[in-house]
């Protein structure tokens, strides 16, 4: 089927539901500081089948970059209306790896669960990340409502 479990969703259900208390909070920093994307993307996942979101959020997908240094790009199949909302766990000793936007000449240092909302619509990247990659968990996560989602699994 197009709209199926994840193969971590599905094999690891028990550590997969760990995530929600998490993507529960974030929902909520998102509503509260970005009332109308939340709003928008409220309304685009009012019309798919809630079991393919994250339980009680506005959220599809969760992205986890651990260790990883992502080139310069734009997101593509996130919802155009929607935001990321990226946190991030970290242990061990490193430098860099500040999420970049150069059109703006702004790179953001964000560090153990800060919170970032951004448009991921707009060219951005990170920073390299320094430090010896066996000695510390950069562990990125970003969460956003994936579009193809509307055509694919609507609400029943």
């Amino acid at each position: 089927p197009e709209c199926r479990l994840t193969a971590i969703s599905s094999e690891h259900w028990d550590q997969y539901a760990q995530l929600f208390p998490l993507a529960q909070h974030l929902n909520e920093i998102y509503q509260t500081y970005c009332p109308r994307h939340h709003m928008r993307q409220g309304e685009a996942t009012s019309r798919i089948d809630p079991a393919y979101l994250l339980s009680g959020t506005v959220f599809s997908t969760c992205t986890c970059n651990r260790n990883f240094t992502t080139a310069l790009h734009v997101d593509q199949g996130d919802l155009p209306e929607g935001r990321g909302v990226l946190t991030m766990f970290t242990g061990g000793k490193f430098t860099g790896g500040e999420l970049a936007f150069p059109q703006y000449r702004v790179a953001v240092r964000y560090r153990m669960l800060d919170v970032l909302i951004t448009d991921s619509h707009q060219p951005h990247g990170n920073l390299p990340v320094i430090g010896d990659p066996n000695a510390y968990t950069r562990l990125a996560l970003i969460f956003y409502f994936r579009s193809g989602l509307l055509k694919r699994c609507p609400s029943l």
